[in-house]
């Protein structure tokens, strides 16, 4: 069930069900006042906390708590808190009740929303994970005014993917407007969240198990996630980098034209997003070469036909290397 309130008192929140919160560190000292009467499990910020060794000593926690089975976890945070709350709640005794209460406009838009879990697992990112369905996911936009400006461009990214991929309204009000003059119009800013959970939300209801449909929402995400572990650049920037090379991919392919290319790269100069990076390709294919979404020899890409019709496109190793130098080059002369 997914709860948008436009309300800073919170009123949800007041009655919310939960029985052990996984807190972000951040997060729990700007609102702790609104869980101290619960038990907490305070989570480090940072994409370290989905490691093993941290899930293990959570999970000591749970058993102090004596979290039983017809109980309920909530995930307080940004996306990686939400990401260890869902793995814990459905793995933890054969899986728990989940809540999740995303407090970062990442986790609101997409991290928190469809059911997926995912910890990481040495160099990979979410190569371990399952799918759980939360009871609830209490979105509310007055949880992003302590948040700096670096992460709220984080989640604009993928604002601007379901623009992209899906959605000619969201596309108009990322063009006619830019970062600042959204984040200045609150009725604007609770539109674009509101639609774009309402997006992930429509797009997982026709495929919660992500064999179909919904993978169209990797969107940028098979490159970006090897140039996010590779060279620690925050998700949202690599998303961008990502969907930027997706982008000259699907030009290069004779897809999508260079009007529509040009008004990508006005797009993410407008909200200060990162399009491009100088990686090491052989690095990187051996992280994409790695990805879940690839099978046998094929590595799986989302490309655009056009601004709103995705589609998915099997290459090979040697194809996306050869496409990856073409891009760093067309990237070089855009300087």
């Amino acid at each position: 069930m997914l709860i948008i309130e436009h309300d800073d008192e919170f009123e949800y929140l007041r009655h919310i069900d939960g029985d052990v919160f996984l807190i972000d560190e951040n997060a729990y000292k700007h609102f702790k006042s609104h869980f101290d009467s619960y038990k907490i499990i305070k989570i480090p910020s940072g994409e370290e906390s989905k490691s093993m060794s941290n899930l293990e000593q959570i999970i000591k926690k749970l058993l102090k708590f004596n979290l039983r089975r017809n109980q309920m976890i909530v995930g307080v945070g940004g996306g990686v808190v939400t990401d260890i709350a869902a793995f814990l709640a459905s793995v933890y005794k054969r899986g728990t009740k989940l809540g999740l209460v995303p407090t970062t406009l990442l986790a609101q838009v997409d991290a928190s929303i469809g059911g997926k879990s995912g910890v990481n697992f040495q160099d990979y990112k979410n190569l371990i994970g399952t799918f759980k369905t939360p009871e609830y996911i209490y979105v509310n936009r007055f949880f992003l005014n302590t948040l700096p400006r670096e992460e709220l461009k984080n989640g604009m990214a993928e604002v601007i993917k379901y623009g992209l991929i899906y959605d000619e309204k969201i596309m108009n009000w990322l063009i006619e407007n830019d970062l600042k003059s959204i984040l200045k119009d609150d009725t604007l800013f609770e539109k674009i969240i509101s639609r774009s959970a309402n997006i992930k939300s429509e797009i997982v209801a026709h495929d919660p198990f992500d064999v179909g449909f919904r993978k169209i929402l990797n969107f940028g995400h098979t490159l970006g996630h090897a140039i996010e572990l590779l060279y620690n650049i925050s998700h949202g920037q690599a998303v961008s980098i990502g969907m930027s090379f997706g982008m000259e991919f699907s030009h290069l392919k004779g897809d999508i034209s260079s009007d529509e290319l040009m008004s990508f790269y006005k797009i993410v100069n407008a909200y200060n997003m990162q399009y491009k990076y100088d990686f090491v390709v052989d690095d990187v294919a051996k992280i994409v070469s790695q990805d879940k979404k690839s099978s046998y020899e094929k590595i799986e890409f989302i490309l655009l036909k056009a601004i709103g019709e995705p589609y998915i496109f099997n290459t090979d190793i040697i194809e996306f290397k050869s496409v990856c130098h073409e891009v760093l080059k067309l990237w070089k002369e855009r300087a």
